[in-house]
């Protein structure tokens, strides 16, 4: 089955040659967008 565009997405910031649903990956995070009251708490 092919993958979706999140699946390529985080296989290729990965580092991975494919990904699939339900699986765990450690990718880099280029930008990341938070709500104000939760941030400090993110953060942290």
């Amino acid at each position: 089955m092919p993958m979706t565009i999140s699946e390529k997405i985080l296989a290729k910031t990965s580092n991975n040659e494919k990904t699939e649903a339900g699986e765990i990956v450690i990718a880099t995070i280029d930008v990341a967008i938070t709500h104000d009251i939760t941030r400090p708490l993110s953060v942290e």
